[in-house]
Formats: structure tokens, C-alpha cells, sequence
């Protein structure tokens, strides 16, 4: 793999020669998923939860060990929304063929009861509900659940920013997608959130359709002296320098955030 110009990435992930710590988190979630475990991982913004989530995944790829699909639930309002979201993930990973769309994904499309159109200028295909339409979100989860699940290696759905779901107007997000993993134990499933208070909430509170139904992980930021060792190293490879005061004034000034850490990092005066 080819050496980055900048070592202090600022979104996804890379390799984990760029990637600082979080060797015990990491192992924890792989733990989770090898006995069958759902996770909730949960942090403050801007501490690396994403990054971690997709180096998991990219990990388990490459081991060849789970499928995975990733989805961001931040832009969505509604479970349409959503169900719009994870069909196109779906077809990205697993609907394509060199001839265009795989048999088993069209009759997926259908079932569910979606429409597909193309972009006039690149060609991609989206997925949508016909306007007009009252797609019964129970029922297009359980399709896409048994589409899922006939695959040779466990499918493991990553949906970041879950949070969103409780925000979903005249609606039980919460009960649909908790039937939705209770339907299908053969997948695996790792919700994130950086909503802290929302997060706990949904997955600790007794009347909640999600409670007790995974395991939890509290991300905190990294520890100091793991982003001294990190950040030492990547400068004196590139030929830089950086005093021990000048890390320990970042690190403070960040309040250990991740992203803050590495956007200075990655921008030095």
C-alpha cells in the first residue's frame, strides 16, 4: 500500500499504520462479533468512532471472516428514509454484476416494492418508494434480512449515527429495527451513535424495544501517551520535528478529540 503525503487523516480509514491505539476496543468488538454478540458503540463527536467502526470492518474484509455493510443514518427523517439507505448499500456490495444488476437483487427491488432509476450523467442507479406509495417498513426489513442472510459468510450491518431513528416522526424506528435484528440472529449487527444520552436511552432503559438486546461500548478519547508515540513517530518519519511541549498542547487543547488532534497534526505552522 502507498505511503500517504499526510499521515493524520481526517476521515476514514486507511491502513492501521495511520490508524493510533484502540488495539483493546478493536479486540473487544471482534470478541463480540465471534460469539455472536450485537454491539452498541457509542462516543462523544469527533473521538474516532467511525474510523474504528470501518477499520473493524475493513479488518473482518480482508480476513474474509464476515460481509459487511456500512450505512450513515444521519441524513435520514423517516424509516423510508432508511430502508432507501440500506438497499443501496446493498446493491453496492453485493447487487452488482459485469452485466449490471444480479438476479437475485431484482427480484429484492421488487419484492420490496421500490422503483429504480438512473442518473442521467453517471449512470448509477437509485433506489426510492413510488411517491404516493405506503411501503410497510416490517415487511421490506424482513426481505432484505432473508436476502442477506443466504449469503456464504455472516453478514454484519454497521449503521452509524442510530440515533436518528428516535427522531423519526410518527414512528416506532425503534420497535422496526429491533424486530428487525430479533428476525434474523443469522446477521450480526454493530449500531453507533455519537449522541451519548440518546444512545444509552435506547439500549438501557426498560421500556425501550432495544433494551438489553446488546452489548455496550463507551469509546473515550485516546490515551495521551499512545497519541505522543503516534504522533512522534509519523513526523520524524516525514522528516518533521515536534517537541514533547508541542503534543502535550495539542492533546490538551483537543480535549483528546480525535479529529481535532489530527487536524492540527495534519496542518502544522
Amino acid at each position: 500500500m502507498a505511503k500517504l503525503k499526510n499521515p493524520f487523516l481526517l476521515t476514514g480509514f486507511h491502513s492501521v499504520k495511520y490508524f493510533c491505539d484502540r488495539e483493546r476496543e478493536f479486540e473487544t468488538l471482534k470478541d463480540h462479533l465471534a460469539n455472536d454478540r450485537n454491539i452498541v458503540l457509542y462516543s462523544w463527536r469527533r473521538i474516532g468512532k467511525t474510523s474504528l467502526l470501518k477499520y473493524l470492518l475493513n479488518t473482518l474484509e480482508k480476513e474474509k471472516k464476515a460481509e459487511t455493510l456500512y450505512v450513515d443514518l444521519l441524513s435520514t427523517n423517516s424509516t423510508v428514509d432508511a430502508l432507501e439507505l440500506i438497499t443501496q448499500a446493498v446493491y453496492d456490495k453485493f447487487g452488482k454484476t459485469k452485466s449490471g444488476l444480479s438476479a437475485a437483487f431484482q427480484r429484492l427491488v421488487g419484492s420490496i416494492g421500490m422503483s429504480l432509476s438512473f442518473d442521467p450523467h453517471t449512470g448509477i442507479p437509485a433506489f426510492s418508494f413510488s411517491a404516493g406509495s405506503s411501503p410497510k417498513p416490517e415487511t421490506s426489513f424482513r426481505v432484505l434480512g432473508e436476502f442477506l442472510k443466504t449469503r456464504k459468510q455472516t453478514v454484519i450491518v454497521a449503521i452509524d449515527e442510530f440515533q436518528r431513528i428516535s427522531n423519526y416522526q410518527n414512528q416506532n424506528g425503534e420497535a422496526v429495527f429491533r424486530s428487525w435484528m430479533q428476525s434474523f440472529p443469522e446477521l450480526r449487527f454493530i449500531y453507533s451513535g455519537s449522541h451519548r444520552h440518546m444512545m444509552t436511552s435506547m439500549f438501557a432503559e426498560k421500556n425501550r424495544p432495544f433494551y438489553r438486546s446488546t452489548q455496550l461500548l463507551d469509546l473515550e478519547p485516546i490515551e495521551y501517551s499512545e497519541y505522543e508515540k503516534f504522533i512522534r513517530y509519523h513526523f520524524s518519519e516525514n522528516g518533521k520535528e515536534i517537541t514533547k511541549a508541542q503534543i502535550r498542547e495539542i492533546y490538551v487543547w483537543s480535549r483528546g478529540q480525535t479529529y481535532c488532534i489530527q487536524l492540527i497534526c495534519n496542518t502544522p505552522g
